[in-house]
């Protein structure tokens, strides 16, 4: 899940760093970065997801599938706010 992160971190710091006016209607390249960001970030997701996933397979009790979902509430609440 670190990497997973630590590419979302970088996805995301070359996203906000563009250098031209993203709302300058005349820019052309804002769509293109913005589809790339979003195309990144649906890949994480699916990562993250796949991971999740494995989790949650590898669970034989309540009480691992609980501790798994009590060390993903913060991705839950993550994607919760990014709909």
């Amino acid at each position: 899940m670190e990497d997973v992160f630590e590419n979302f971190k970088q996805a995301y710091s070359i996203f906000t760093k563009i250098e031209y006016d993203a709302l300058n209607p005349d820019v052309i390249n804002f769509e293109a970065d913005l589809k790339e960001f979003n195309r990144k970030l649906k890949d994480l997701d699916r990562r993250l997801a796949a991971i999740l996933a494995l989790a949650y397979d590898d669970c034989h009790s309540m009480e691992s599938a609980t501790k798994v979902a009590k060390n993903t509430a913060t991705y839950l609440k993550f994607k919760e706010n990014f709909k």
